[in-house]
């Protein structure tokens, strides 16, 4: 799946393709095939999922035909079937579940203690003008005369 299209339409069909890789083994097996066999994040995944997914519902909707569990042969199976197939043959093993985790917490930067990534202070920002700005004041005080007092 690409960024380019409706946000609702994404939406909907990511959750249409977490749901049917749990209910439907062909599905399920692409799923399975890329988070174990070729190494994808659970997003990416889901987004071949999602794409598969939206090739069946334009055929079932352009065919006007019933949408049919069926296992990875072809042959039709009932909702209990289906689940037993993907429980029996499409787990997915929970050490490859956690490694291909990404995590959401941004790591802090041991030497500041900030947040990698994060902004620093404006007072430590800074800017070629900033600097320029900087250069030429000290240059204006030293070509400038000092004022005699008497």
């Amino acid at each position: 799946m690409t960024k380019a299209g409706p946000k609702r339409v994404k939406l909907a069909l990511y959750q249409a393709a977490e749901t049917a890789r749990q209910w439907d083994p062909q599905l399920a097996k692409i799923y399975y095939d890329q988070m174990v066999h070729k190494g994808k994040p659970h997003y990416k995944a889901i987004g071949a999922v999602m794409s598969h997914l939206a090739s069946r519902i334009h055929a079932i909707l352009t065919e006007q035909r019933d949408y049919v569990l069926r296992d990875v042969d072809g042959h039709e199976v009932t909702a209990s079937e289906a689940r037993t197939i993907i429980k029996t043959l499409y787990q997915m093993p929970e050490g490859i579940r956690a490694a291909r985790r990404t995590s959401r917490r941004r790591k802090r930067n041991v030497s500041t203690g900030a947040h990698r990534g994060s902004a620093t202070r404006s007072s430590q920002r800074s800017s070629p003008s900033s600097h320029m700005h900087s250069i030429r004041l000290q240059e204006a005080d030293q070509i400038r005369p000092t004022a005699i007092s008497h």
